[in-house]
């Protein structure tokens, strides 16, 4: 699949704060670096669920060169003095079971509470239903307050998993 402009949407944040949400190309591989490098350690933590100094480099790399037929990798843009800046991320990856994704959400720090993780969550779930999946999910640290409240706003429906660190979150897209 080539590159999905279609994908490409401009918003305002409450704030007036103007954003585009377009997915990711090749050639953001160090915009995706330098948002990883600025987050905090608590945010990679909730995030990976395990400790990262540095994206591993095949990590980076699949986020930036996506496979479109199966995966997405969204970017929220902010224009901020002339020069593209990441606030943050979401994205899915087909997993095992036909007609299945898992997702993953990360909003940098500073931009905690703009409203942009429900903006780029929608985002991801649309272009999850445009490829025909069926249902996207997801597994989070149960003290991540702030992804439970906004998959569950979503939609999702929270469960325990086996640990009982761990909420796994299960959305139809049908």
């Amino acid at each position: 699949m080539n590159y999905p402009e279609h994908l490409i949407a401009s918003l305002q944040l409450p704030d007036g704060t103007a954003v585009t949400i377009r997915p990711a190309r090749p050639e953001d591989v160090d915009l995706i670096k330098n948002f990883f490098r600025q987050l905090s350690p608590q945010r990679k933590h909730a995030l990976f669920m395990e400790n990262f100094r540095e994206l591993p480099q095949d990590m980076l790399t699949r986020l930036a060169a996506v496979d479109y037929n199966h995966d997405m990798v969204l970017l929220a843009m902010q224009l901020k003095n002339g020069k593209e800046s990441l606030i943050a991320l979401s994205r899915y990856v087909t997993t095992a079971f036909p007609d299945e994704c898992e997702f993953s959400v990360v909003v940098s720090d500073e931009w905690q509470n703009s409203g942009i993780d429900s903006h780029i969550m929608n985002a991801l779930i649309n272009a999850a239903k445009q490829q025909k999946l069926k249902t996207m999910t997801g597994m989070f640290l149960a003290s991540n307050i702030e992804i439970m409240r906004l998959v569950e706003h979503l939609g999702f429906a929270v469960k325990d998993s086996d640990d009982p660190t761990v909420k796994h979150a299960t959305k139809s897209l049908s």
